[in-house]
């Protein structure tokens, strides 16, 4: 018998909608069934950006499928309640021609209408043992993003505890918005 390596099944992201309390639903693509597409996504509404506010929503994704684990955090959007949506935008300001991973975003909308996005990243450790919480914020609805900022002081030691492989936790930083700052939290291995 011989090996088969069995591909990632082409992901996407979509978006169900009731406008009668749950009774019928409507679905809306975010994005088409791509390999590129990641598995990680969080989406939020604010009421900025036009009539019916804008839908913010936040995934990882690649560009490259052949490299495992090279993957980027991608932002889109849509002003006219779900039904179309921008282009994906890749937030992260990493070296693309260096193989670092940015994993399980979150996002989240001030009272003022800035957008702030955190996730892991291991532009820190490429053998990916390890990472870090990167943030990066918009003040114009998502048109454009600050430089990704260091938020954790010390390198997540994934070797300690469990992490992804290990059990499958999928979770990303903890994030809340407020006018005068974002909260940021995460789970960390330096007290073992």
């Amino acid at each position: 018998p011989s090996a088969h390596r069995v591909p990632t099944p082409a992901g996407a992201i979509l978006v169900p909608k009731s406008t009668d309390k749950g009774k019928t639903w409507t679905t809306s693509n975010v994005t088409p069934y791509d390999f590129k597409m990641g598995s990680f996504v969080t989406a939020v509404w604010s009421p900025k950006g036009g009539a019916q506010g804008t839908l913010h929503a936040v995934s990882d994704g690649t560009e490259n499928v052949n490299i495992a684990g090279n993957t980027e955090i991608y932002y889109y959007k849509s002003t006219d309640g779900g039904k179309t949506w921008s282009q994906r935008k890749n937030v992260t300001d990493d070296d693309p021609k260096q193989v670092y991973g940015q994993l399980y975003p979150n996002i989240a909308v001030s009272p003022d209408g800035r957008v702030d996005i955190a996730f892991f990243d291991t532009r820190n450790d490429p053998g990916t043992r390890g990472n870090d919480v990167y943030m990066t914020s918009s003040s114009d609805n998502g048109a454009t993003w600050s430089a990704n900022r260091r938020i954790s002081d010390k390198l997540i030691d994934r070797k300690i505890g469990v992490f992804a492989n290990n059990a499958d936790v999928n979770a990303p930083p903890g994030l809340a918005a407020t006018k005068a700052f974002s909260l940021v939290a995460w789970d960390d291995t330096r007290n073992g």
